[in-house]
């Protein structure tokens, strides 16, 4: 499920994209290599109504990413393939 929805970013792509942050800070949220940032529907899935910041999350069984933010569901429109997450690279 979390390949379908993924997407890398660096750290400029909070930045440059406007979201509704929920939770963690837009402007080091993917400072760090193995950070996620998730939309809202993705982290009540994996980690109901929170605390988010801080889980963890293992990534095809490569990597373990640690959540460092969430934002609100972005509308369809702004993407065209869209994502419920970003990752630092």
């Amino acid at each position: 499920m979390l390949k379908k929805f993924f997407a890398c970013a660096d750290n400029q792509f909070p930045r440059v994209f406007e979201q509704q942050w929920l939770a963690g800070n837009k402007n080091n949220a993917l400072a760090e290599p193995n950070s996620i940032v998730l939309t809202e529907t993705l982290a009540r899935k994996n980690f109901g109504s929170g605390p988010w910041l801080g889980e963890t999350m293992n990534f095809e069984n490569l990597s373990t990413l640690k959540v460092t933010g969430v934002i609100q569901d972005p509308p369809v429109f702004r993407m065209s393939r869209g994502y419920r997450c970003q990752s630092s690279e």
